[in-house]
C-alpha cells in the first residue's frame, strides 16, 4: 500500500488516495484483472445464488443418486460409478470426507463397445436452460 506499485504506473495508493488507499487499490486492481466490476444487481444476484447454493447442491446429490440406483438395478448395465453407492469401492471414504457425492456418474454398458456405440448414438441431448418449463423438456429414454 505505501510502496510503489509497478504493475499500476509506479503509484503508491496512500499516498495518491490516503484513507480510501485501500479500497481504491483493490478496485483498480480488480478492474484491471478481471473486467469492470459488477453491477449492484448482479452481485446481488450472485450472493442469492451463493446462499442458496447448498439447498441446490443437496437436491442435485439426490437426483444423481436415484439415477445411480435406476443404473445399478438394470439389466443392462454391467457397472456404475457413483461414490454415493454402497457397491462404489470408494464410498467409505466419500462417507468420511464429503457431505455429498456430486451429479457426476459414470457406467459400463453390457455387451461391449459395439452396444456402447450405439448407446451413445442414440442418445438425444437434453437442454436445461433458465427460465424455460420443464413441462416442456422431453427426454427419450434409449430402446
Amino acid at each position: 500500500m505505501t510502496e510503489l506499485d509497478e504493475s499500476y504506473h509506479g503509484i503508491s495508493y496512500t499516498e495518491t488516495y490516503g484513507k480510501k488507499a485501500y479500497i481504491v487499490k483493490a478496485r483498480m486492481q480488480l478492474m484491471r484483472d478481471f473486467g469492470v466490476y459488477p453491477a449492484a444487481h448482479s452481485v446481488f444476484l450472485l450472493n442469492l445464488g451463493l446462499e442458496t447454493l447448498a439447498v441446490r447442491m443437496k437436491q442435485y446429490c439426490e437426483n444423481t443418486m436415484t439415477v445411480a440406483e435406476y443404473l445399478e438395478q438394470s439389466d443392462k448395465v454391467e457397472k456404475v460409478n457413483y461414490l454415493g453407492l454402497k457397491s462404489d469401492e470408494n464410498y467409505g471414504l466419500a462417507r468420511k470426507y464429503l457431505s455429498g457425492c456430486s451429479g457426476v456418474i459414470s457406467f459400463v454398458i453390457k455387451g461391449g463397445k459395439e452396444t456402447a456405440i450405439k448407446f451413445m448414438n442414440k442418445l438425444q441431448p437434453a437442454s436445461n436452460e433458465v427460465h424455460v418449463s420443464y413441462t416442456n423438456l422431453r427426454i427419450t429414454p434409449c430402446k
